[in-house]
């Protein structure tokens, strides 16, 4: 298969894996023309100003605080004109396009669980079908005339309360595409419950309960509590940063807000008992101020919880620090403003160079600073400044590593147009060299170079939504597939002997509810084999020079760390 600077080639796929237990009966509408019909159905109104948003929204939009502040581009731009199915189940119409029929089929009958789950913990029904939305990559979900704003990358779904409709991307991820419908739901459901109650009461013009309470409570009821929500809770009380219900308001929006919200529902539930979560729900009548609405359930107001709540959790994390180390403490803060990541080691001459992602500015940029403590403030400089121009309209901040070789040649990935582009620049002289596309593929991530630099690994996301490796030869332009099935393969790293990629995946035992591990490939006979196993998830290896050693992040000790594979 050939790819250039101008066009690409990408390769057909197979089946999906076997969807979720719990059919409720999918009937298929595949009449024609039902793509004009979601088009009158859907007819895109003025300017939405408030709606349920998620995984960063949920009575208005609200910016993803994770990412740049900028987006290029005033205008939301629509590139693909999908030919608009419809899946009705017993409590939903399903909306999506052919190529993803698969993917609507699973997110269709885990709808439905979750329908029956949600029923069952709300004491409520819903007495109409809900109109959900499905996207096969996040890109296609940004192009949606559902609403007028432009959609950030941090944003992973969202409900929009005036029609009543749920639209969810998938991104590669079953277990992660499953999530956000399962937290949309609880907003549906959320909303109709407290319409519900405030009209009983003959009620108008009340206000709603409060935002960390809705995003926590959706993030509660559809992820449990994870490793990641354990990370910022940690680190929040560690670093005496933790905000008081009281003073929510102050991070309204944030990420560190729907991660408080969760610790908060987890609280209650252990505390008092998770029927009490409900009970507010049922109480917020009772008072416009959700602080007595919480005394009259709970038995303490704002202030009472926080100072209960907050000596939970300093018992809890405080004595992690007799085991273990903050990073400050151990090692040399090489950057100090915004969200600095996914860094790239390199060497020019006697200078030592690392390259990363940041947003500082408020775009998201790629940067290089020297490594030595003298020159490390006089020598950052922006390489690729991302969020500006049609050629990169999006870095992908939180979601794709870049990689640099022994030539000083960067790689990374970018949006341009309708779909993403690799990018091949020389950094010493600060210009980009190549670039190519791939027809096919909509979303590339993590591009990995090898020891030659002749061959660069990456993750591909296809129309249909589904995220396999590939392989793409300089010299040839030749891009080859390296898996081909219904698994989240990402972060390929090949060995520096060239025999064995590296990868992360949800393809073992675990991978449907989120666990995510480490595999070899040969490259020889295209053999994979486990490489780490368990409950876990890990992510982002890396070879040691002498390709004995992987050195990977993983959650296993309950947050995210370094680790070491012999």
């Amino acid at each position: 298969m050939k790819a250039s600077s101008t066009s690409g080639v990408g390769a057909a796929r197979g089946g999906w894996r076997p969807a979720v237990s719990g059919d409720r009966g999918l009937v298929p509408i595949d009449a024609q023309g039902t793509g004009r019909s979601l088009q009158r159905r859907f007819r895109s109104e003025k300017t939405l100003r408030r709606l349920l948003i998620s995984l960063c929204a949920s009575l208005m939009i609200w910016p993803c605080t994770a990412s740049g502040q900028y987006y290029f581009g005033r205008n939301k731009i629509i590139y693909h004109h999908f030919d608009w199915r419809i899946l009705q189940t017993e409590h939903f119409e399903i909306y999506y396009y052919p190529e993803m029929r698969e993917l609507a089929e699973i997110g269709a009958r885990y709808a439905e669980d979750s329908y029956a789950t949600l029923e069952r913990r709300f004491n409520h029904n819903i007495d109409r079908r809900i109109p959900l939305i499905f996207y096969a990559t996040h890109a296609h979900f940004q192009e949606t005339n559902t609403i007028s704003s432009l959609i950030p990358e941090g944003v992973g779904g969202f409900f929009e309360f005036l029609k009543g409709r749920v639209v969810v991307p998938a991104n590669g991820s079953i277990s992660q595409f499953k999530q956000v419908i399962r937290h949309e739901l609880v907003h549906v459901f959320t909303h109709s419950k407290v319409e519900g109650v405030l009209r009983d009461h003959k009620l108008m013009n009340h206000p709603q309960p409060p935002l960390w309470f809705m995003e926590g409570l959706a993030e509660y009821w559809s992820a449990g509590w994870d490793s990641e929500a354990e990370m910022f809770i940690r680190d929040a009380v560690l670093n005496h940063y933790l905000f008081p219900l009281a003073q929510m308001h102050q991070i309204s929006g944030s990420f560190l807000m729907y991660r408080e919200g969760q610790a908060a529902m987890k609280y209650i539930a252990e505390t008092w008992g998770e029927d009490k979560i409900l009970q507010l729900l049922e109480n917020c009548w009772t008072s416009k101020l959700f602080s007595e609405v919480m005394k009259r359930t709970l038995g303490v107001d704002f202030r009472g919880f926080d100072e209960r709540w907050l000596y939970h959790l300093q018992k809890e994390k405080y004595p992690l620090l007799e085991s273990a180390d903050a990073a400050r403490m151990i090692s040399r803060k090489l950057t100090r403003h915004g969200i600095n990541i996914k860094p790239a080691y390199y060497s020019a001459g006697d200078s030592q160079n690392v390259v990363f992602i940041s947003n500082r500015s408020g775009y998201s940029n790629i940067y290089r600073t020297a490594l030595t403590a003298a020159e490390q403030e006089a020598k950052t400089e922006i390489l690729v400044a991302g969020e500006r121009s049609p050629e990169f309209e999006s870095i992908h901040l939180l979601s794709s590593s870049i990689d640099v070789n022994e030539a000083g040649e960067l790689a990374f990935v970018s949006k341009s147009g309708e779909r993403d582009r690799l990018y091949v620049m020389d950094i010493e002289e600060k210009k980009v060299v190549e670039t190519h596309a791939f027809e096919g593929l909509v979303s590339l991530f993590s591009p990995s170079w090898s020891a030659d630099g002749q061959r660069l690994f990456f993750s591909g996301l296809a129309f249909n939504g589904r995220c396999d490796l590939y392989a793409f030869d300089r010299q040839t332009q030749q891009l080859t597939q390296l898996t081909d099935d219904a698994y989240d393969d990402r972060d390929p790293a090949l060995s520096p002997d060239g025999r064995f990629l590296a990868f992360s995946s949800d393809r073992g035992v675990g991978g449907q509810q989120g666990d995510y591990h480490l595999f070899l490939m040969s490259l020889h006979d295209k053999q994979i084999r486990y490489l780490t196993h368990g409950a876990f998830n890990d992510h982002t290896p890396r070879w040691s020079p002498d390709s004995r050693f992987l050195a990977f992040t993983s959650d296993r000790s309950g947050t995210s760390n370094l680790w070491l594979a012999r």
